[in-house]
């Protein structure tokens, strides 16, 4: 539901909960149980106001195409160096916010498949941020016994996901995000998904959710 531009905003019920935006707007999260059929206010506004609705459809896609996601999400720890860590798997470990995160995501198609101009979209839960540099951190044990440089974060920022834009996609690609959980508690995330840009309704959805059930504390 979308923030009037001025005067006193009709407050819904508490199942919905207020969030802040990306660019500082306000809007609110459904947090109750089942779908709900209408939206009550707790008063009447004082003239018409837009609203506008987003979800993700349980439904699988109608034009599926032939990726296969999977994503991890691995405890970074310090090692000896300044920017040099290690990483361990999380498990059913609640997250912390005290620690950060590399959020990795392998896309594979098939040999004769080639894709151009797609969308990689990752869901996080609220208070969750992407760093916005990877300068100079290198971590083991993601490949062998060497340690990994990481590649410059490439992401647009989204309402509780984030995307990468993936220009070619072709054979397996790995994409690599270092993640920060600010805001403590217990949430349900959908999967991951891929799509084309220029035909959405062709898309792919991550068939186990690695990050179905987070909990932060």
């Amino acid at each position: 539901m979308a923030q009037a531009p001025q005067g006193k905003l009709p407050q819904p019920p508490k199942d919905w909960q207020a969030q802040r935006g990306a660019s500082g707007e306000t809007y609110w999260q459904w947090r109750g149980r089942g779908i709900p059929s209408w939206v009550d206010l707790d008063e009447a506004p004082a003239r018409p106001l837009p609203v506008a609705l987003s979800y993700r459809s349980a439904q699988a896609p109608s034009g599926q195409l032939p990726v296969q996601i999977s994503r991890r999400l691995l405890r970074l720890v310090p090692g000896e160096g300044a920017f040099e860590f290690k990483v361990e798997e999380v498990g059913d470990k609640p997250l912390s916010s005290d620690e950060l995160y590399l959020d990795e995501v392998t896309l594979n198609v098939p040999e004769d498949t080639a894709l151009r101009y797609g969308m990689l979209e990752l869901p996080l839960p609220p208070g969750a941020d992407v760093e916005r540099t990877t300068w100079g951190i290198k971590i083991s044990g993601l490949a062998g016994d060497e340690a990994t440089t990481l590649e410059r974060a490439r992401n647009e920022p989204g309402e509780l996901f984030y995307g990468v834009p993936v220009d070619s996609l072709s054979g397996e690609q790995r994409f690599r995000h270092l993640v920060r959980f600010s805001q403590k508690g217990s949430f349900n995330l959908p999967p991951a998904r891929y799509l084309r840009l220029y035909a959405p309704e062709q898309q792919a959805l991550e068939a186990k959710p690695a990050l179905a059930k987070v909990k932060v504390e």
